[in-house]
């Protein structure tokens, strides 16, 4: 802890740099387990799909959030995911279970079917 401030740092995607195993519900889940070690809310700061993640999990759980701080935030995954993937690369993508979506970066089809599910 610096000057009383302890920092928690989570690794939401499952596999460090890796998105294969990477899953919505299982990032809110790792963000819960953070929050029910802390006593009272917590501040969240998260940037890309982490400020996504700490949006749908401050909406489910306001009472355990006191401040959100999102960088560069991941918004409207659903409606944007078409203009990375076209429904050609949506089917290989589901057909083979994991896409490269950048350098190094895979991505497995299950994260894709949560944000297609969102409502």
């Amino acid at each position: 802890a610096v000057h009383g401030v302890e920092v928690v740092a989570p690794d939401i995607t499952g596999g460090g740099d890796s998105y294969e195993q990477c899953t919505i519900s299982a990032a809110l889940r790792v963000l819960h387990s953070c929050c029910e070690a802390e006593e009272g809310p917590v501040s969240i700061c998260a940037s890309s799909f982490g400020a996504f993640v700490a949006l749908l999990f401050a909406a489910r759980h306001p009472e355990k959030v006191s401040r959100l701080f999102l960088l560069g935030p991941a918004l409207d995954m659903k409606a944007n995911l078409p203009l990375f993937v076209d429904e050609d690369g949506m089917a290989a993508w589901r057909e083979e279970g994991v896409r490269e979506m950048g350098p190094g970066v895979r991505v497995g089809w299950p994260w894709a079917q949560e944000i297609l599910d969102l409502a």
